[in-house]
Formats: structure tokens, C-alpha cells, sequence
């Protein structure tokens, strides 16, 4: 029987060591998922790698950045960040401009008209309307423009960062108060145990970065699950924190055809950070149905593929997962 196996592990959020992986499996026999195991781990346990092995783990996905920003990267003498010569920061920077100048244009030709598109786009409800649309569509939200003209910050910043904003910026803010910045929320100290993780780890495992947010927003735009509990999931209210999370597991394992026993789900609802596992793991769906998509001649199109990111964002040296 056929079976492809893929794991989550959140290690991003917060200073506890203890983390959760979530173990999937698909069965080809069922077409179907299954959350097969949900094991709590200490990130510095030699236990870790011992996991991995024992359950013949192929493909992970992590939260935390698998490739450093261009200063990291450069042995060039630096002129400064403004003027980084990085064939793929003049890239970014150069579509930031042109999205910048395109929106004043637009402005500049038609001042009233603008000014009415930006309040019917405030009244916009973002629990039915917003999500479909991306950032960089017009018009640019204010907060998308303010961070627009900050740009991209070389030691700060890798270019996959504003990919991420032309999509997911306004939404992670509205409904997360949250800006993805790939070195924000994390640290050097991840990138670099990473790099220690490759030294043991086996060699033919895959390893791929991913959101947690970035996920659910994509489950949000497919309708897959509501909105209504989103705003909830981080809540300082430990009642409606653990509702909304176990509203969301009931969704994905309704519609997603996921199976999930009743223990784990207890597990995933009172643990952020086995519920976070969980989710990136749930993004090795993804993976999977993409492999097979390019592989049969009947595309389903119903079926969730990733989205192929443009080369400036240098997703070959982090496999970050964008689920469409």
C-alpha cells in the first residue's frame, strides 16, 4: 500500500523549546489524509532526530527562514543598503517603484475618483470581500504604501519577503495584526541550528518553509474555513481560543478529507503550538497533490497546487510552500 508521509513543526513562535510534530500520511487505497501521530518534542533533544528517523519522515515543513537575506550572503564591499547592488534586491525595488508610480498616476489623473475608490474601499468587509483580493491590486491600502516606501531591507529582508507582501499583506494585517518580515520574528539562531540539523539529519529529507497565517489565509480564500474564527486563534481568552481552533480542525477535516482521532484533536486544540504543526503540516497537502497534478494529464483543477514564485524571490534556496 502506497503512503506518503509528511510532517509540521513549528519552532518559530516564542522562547519555550518545547514544540509539537505532527505526523501526516496520505493513503493512496483511501485518498485520503490522516494525522497519524502528534509527538511533543524539546527542539535541542537529541529525541529530535530520533523522531525523524524512526518514523521514516520524508518531507517537513518549518516556519522559521531556511535561507539567509543578501547581506548575509555577500562579500562584496558594501556601499550601504540603499544602494545594494544585488541583482535581485534592483529587482524588487524596481517593481516596488513601478507600483508606487502607477498608483500616483492613477491619482494624479483622476483625483476624485481615486479618493471615492479609497472610501469604498474602507468599507470594505474583510470577512466576505478583502481576501480576494491582493495588495498590490488597486488600489494599494495605506499601510501596503507606507511599507512599500520603506522597501526592502537587505540585511533585514530576503526578496522572497516582498512576494509575500504583494499578497498576503493587508489580509495578515487585518485579520492577524501581523507583517511578514522574515527576520522579525525570528533570528539568526534558527538559521544557524538549521545548519547544524543538516550535519544529522538524513539526506533524503526534505525540508520546507512555510506560514502558518500565509496557510490559513488560503484555506480562508478557498472556503475551506470561516473567518469569523480566525481573528480568535490567538486570543488572550483561553475559552474562545480553544473554540475557534477546534471550529477550524472540524472545518479542514470535513472538507479536506482528513482524518483526525479524537485525542489529537483535544492536543491540537489546547496546544498553539501543536495546532501551528499542524497546520504547516497540513501544507505537505499540498506538495503532494502538485506532484500529482503534474504528473496527470486530466488536471483536476479543484485539487490545491502551489503557487510558482517569480525567480527574484530565490525560492530554490528555501522551498517556501505557497499553497493557491
Amino acid at each position: 500500500m502506497q503512503r506518503t508521509k509528511v510532517a509540521g513543526l513549528a519552532l518559530n513562535s516564542g522562547k519555550n523549546e518545547i514544540t509539537f510534530l505532527c505526523l501526516f500520511e496520505y493513503f493512496t487505497i483511501d485518498d485520503r489524509w490522516f494525522l497519524t501521530n502528534i509527538t511533543e518534542l524539546n527542539e535541542n533533544s537529541e529525541e529530535f532526530f530520533d523522531v525523524i528517523i524512526n518514523h521514516s519522515i520524508k518531507n517537513i515543513i518549518v516556519d522559521f527562514p531556511l535561507s539567509l537575506p543578501a547581506c548575509q550572503k555577500c562579500n562584496l564591499p558594501c556601499p550601504g543598503h540603499k544602494k545594494c547592488i544585488d541583482t535581485n534586491i534592483l529587482l524588487v525595488r524596481q517593481e516596488i517603484d513601478n507600483l508606487l508610480l502607477t498608483d500616483k498616476e492613477k491619482n494624479d489623473k483622476s483625483p476624485k475618483k481615486y479618493e471615492e475608490d479609497r472610501v469604498n474601499d474602507n468599507l470594505i468587509d474583510i470577512h466576505r470581500d478583502q481576501l480576494i483580493k491582493k495588495s498590490s491590486d488597486y488600489l494599494l491600502s495605506k499601510p501596503f504604501k507606507r511599507k512599500l516606501r520603506k522597501g526592502i531591507i537587505p540585511y533585514w529582508n530576503r526578496t522572497l519577503d516582498f512576494y509575500l507582501w504583494l499578497n498576503y499583506y493587508d489580509p495578515m494585517l487585518n485579520i492577524f495584526n501581523l507583517v511578514y518580515d522574515s527576520y522579525a520574528n525570528s533570528s539568526l539562531m534558527k538559521q544557524f541550528k538549521h545548519l547544524y540539523w543538516k550535519k544529522f539529519h538524513p539526506n533524503d529529507l526534505m525540508m520546507y518553509e512555510s506560514n502558518v497565517y500565509i496557510i490559513l489565509i488560503e484555506l480562508l480564500r478557498n472556503k475551506t474555513i470561516s473567518s469569523l474564527n480566525l481573528k480568535k486563534i490567538n486570543s488572550a481568552n483561553i475559552h474562545d481560543a480553544n473554540s475557534a481552533r477546534e471550529s477550524i480542525i472540524d472545518s479542514i477535516s470535513m472538507k479536506l478529507n482528513v482524518f483526525i482521532y479524537e485525542t489529537d484533536k483535544e492536543i491540537l486544540m489546547k496546544n498553539p503550538k501543536a495546532f501551528q504543526s499542524f497546520i504547516l503540516g497540513l501544507a505537505g497537502r499540498f506538495i503532494n497533490n502538485n506532484n500529482n497534478n503534474n504528473n496527470d494529464n486530466n488536471n483536476n483543477k479543484n485539487k490545491n497546487q502551489l503557487n510558482k514564485l517569480p525567480s527574484w524571490a530565490e525560492n530554490d534556496l528555501c522551498n517556501f510552500i505557497v499553497p493557491s
